[in-house]
């Protein structure tokens, strides 16, 4: 058992560091250069090579990915230039709403298909039972946003539009404009 424990944690290393390799070269092969939006467009050719020297873009390509993958072993998720801030500062004041979202997500999640799995049992090999394992297959094979705007359609109310997820608790379900 602890073999096979350790395999897996070597093959999730494997995985992870192949993950951050191919994420590096996509982002090292766009054409664009980063210095040059950074710096804007009137800056000299100065402050751009400036700028090159502060991030390291000068380096050669493994300089660059070994600097990337030991920032992010230190937990440095690096610098949103657009939003002039710190990427795991972002990320961290985002993750409440997330997470409120995700709880609120799984329990309804398992308040329908709970629903649905006892009706289905109770009623089995008769027609409630067949068009709800149809309606759970469509559910689980479609992609999550075509179900979201479904929802959102659905679900939608007053005439401001689309309510935040805290106020949709509040609305009454199917309203029309």
């Amino acid at each position: 058992m602890g073999g096979y424990i350790l395999r897996r944690v070597f093959q999730s290393v494997l995985i992870l560091i192949g993950i951050t390799f191919l994420t590096f070269v996509l982002l090292y092969l766009i054409p664009a250069d980063p210095a040059r939006q950074i710096a804007g467009r009137s800056a000299t050719a100065q402050t751009v090579e400036n700028i090159r020297e502060q991030l390291g873009l000068n380096l050669p390509f493994y300089q660059q990915y070994f600097r990337y993958l030991t920032g992010l072993l230190q937990g440095d998720l690096g610098r949103s230039y657009l939003q002039k801030t710190e990427v795991g500062a972002l990320i961290w004041s985002r993750l409440p709403a997330t997470l409120l979202l995700m709880v609120g997500a799984i329990v309804c999640e398992l308040a329908i298909g709970l629903t649905m799995g006892l009706v289905a049992a109770l009623r089995r090999n008769t027609a409630t039972d067949t068009s709800l394992m149809v309606l759970s297959f469509v559910g689980v094979s479609s992609p999550q946003f075509v179900i979201g705007i479904c929802c959102s359609m659905s679900f939608r109310c007053s005439s401001a539009g689309s309510p935040s997820a805290v106020t949709a608790l509040s609305c009454t379900w199917c309203c029309r404009r």
